[in-house]
C-alpha cells in the first residue's frame, strides 16, 4: 500500500499553489510470470489458477501473474494460445469472485507504455475497467483525478472504457458550491481541455442514450455488473 500512496494524494500543494504529483513507474520485470518465457511456465501458472480456492489467494496470484500475462504476449507470439488460455479461465473466476481484487496500479502502469500494441492496451484498459470498480469506494474517489489524467493519450474506445469506469463513482461526490472548488473536485478535469472535451462528450452520449423497459429482469441479472436500479438502461455501466 505505501508504494502507491502518491497515487491515493495525486497533488501536492507548495507556496499556495497546488501541482499534480507524477505517478511512480513501476518496474513490470519484477512479476515473476515476466521472466518464464516457455509454455511450461504458463501451464505452471495456469494450474495454480485453477487449484486456487480461496479469494485471498486469488488476489495474490492476480497481482503477481496479471500484468506479467498480459505482456508474455509482446515477447513471443507462439505463447498467445496458451496466454490467452489463462486469461480466459481468469475471466470466468472473476465472475463469479466480486470480492477479488486486481493489481489496479500495475494495470494502470501498464497502460503508460508506449511499446505494447492497440491490442494489448485494449485489453489492459479493459482488466482498469474491472480493477478500479472491485476498490473500495474511498479509493475509487480518490483515483479518479488518475483515470481522467490518462485520457487525452487513449483512443476514443479507450477513453469510453475508463469513463464508463467512472459514472458510478461520480454520483457518490459531494460537489462544491463555488466554482473554483468545483474544478478542483477532478484537477484533470479543470486543468486540461483535452480531457473536459472527452469527459464533456461522452457525459453527452449518457444523457442522449435510449432507454427501455425489461420484463425478464433475470436477462439483466445475469449481466455482471448491472445492477437492479440500472436495468431499464441499454447501457452497461461495468466492465
Amino acid at each position: 500500500y505505501n508504494e502507491y500512496k502518491s497515487y491515493l494524494s495525486p497533488t501536492l500543494t507548495c507556496h499556495g499553489k497546488t501541482e499534480l504529483l507524477k505517478a511512480p513507474r513501476l518496474s513490470l520485470k519484477n512479476h515473476s510470470l515476466y521472466l518464464e518465457m516457455d509454455a511450461e511456465g504458463i501451464e505452471r501458472v495456469f494450474l495454480r489458477f485453477v487449484s486456487c480456492d480461496d479469494d485471498k489467494k486469488l488476489t495474490e496470484l492476480l497481482k503477481r501473474y496479471l500484468v506479467s500475462a498480459i505482456l508474455m504476449s509482446l515477447e513471443n507470439k507462439a505463447l498467445l494460445p496458451k496466454v490467452n488460455e489463462l486469461l480466459v479461465h481468469i475471466n470466468k473466476r472473476l465472475t463469479s469472485r466480486p470480492e477479488v481484487q486486481l493489481p489496479f496500479y500495475e494495470l494502470m502502469e501498464l497502460t503508460r507504455r508506449d511499446d505494447i500494441s492497440s491490442f494489448t492496451m485494449n485489453m489492459a484498459v479493459l482488466y482498469v475497467n474491472k480493477a478500479y470498480y472491485r476498490l473500495p469506494l474511498s479509493e475509487r474517489k480518490a483515483n479518479l483525478d488518475l483515470l481522467f489524467g490518462e485520457l487525452p493519450s487513449k483512443s476514443e474506445f479507450q477513453r469510453s472504457v475508463l469513463l464508463s469506469s467512472t459514472l458510478e463513482t461520480l454520483c457518490h461526490l459531494a460537489i462544491p458550491n463555488y466554482v473554483e472548488q468545483q474544478r478542483d473536485l477532478i484537477p484533470s478535469v479543470g486543468k486540461d481541455p483535452a480531457v473536459a472535451r472527452a469527459f464533456f462528450d461522452f457525459g453527452l452520449q449518457v444523457i442522449l442514450l435510449p432507454y427501455i423497459a425489461v420484463e425478464d429482469k433475470t436477462t439483466w441479472n445475469s449481466l455482471p455488473g448491472i445492477s437492479e436500479k440500472r436495468r431499464y438502461s441499454t447501457w452497461p455501466i461495468r466492465g
